[in-house]
């Protein structure tokens, strides 16, 4: 028992592991090997794990365009008042609400994929 806490102790001492826990794994040799040797020990779940990874991608995209689409909207309400304060037009309400529907959408879109 005695011996056996003395181990202990000395792997204590030692520290963490040179890299970290973040330091980068071995590569491969065969990098095509290497995916194929994956995808069969993924067997018939390797379906769902490309599927899952192509949602997450794509909800990634529409969660990204979103607030461009949204600043399309914003610019539109802004050039919208300065033309009601110059006095030769007004605010476009019909072209926002159609920026913020397809903002709703592309959020919705995105919500259902993740």
């Amino acid at each position: 028992m005695a011996e056996e806490n003395r181990k202990m102790e000395n792997r204590r001492r030692r520290g963490p592991r040179p890299g970290g826990p973040f330091a980068a794994g071995e590569k491969p040799h065969n990098f095509r090997k290497a995916i194929g040797e994956l995808l069969q020990y993924l067997g018939r779940y390797r379906f769902a794990v490309i599927a899952v990874m192509f949602f997450a991608a794509a909800a990634t995209v529409f969660e990204v365009i979103g607030p461009k689409v949204l600043g399309l909207a914003t610019t539109e309400l802004a050039a919208g008042l300065m033309r009601k304060i110059q006095g030769s037009g007004g605010i476009d309400y019909q072209t926002i609400a159609k920026y913020l529907l397809f903002t709703l959408g592309l959020y919705g879109i995105s919500s259902v994929m993740l």
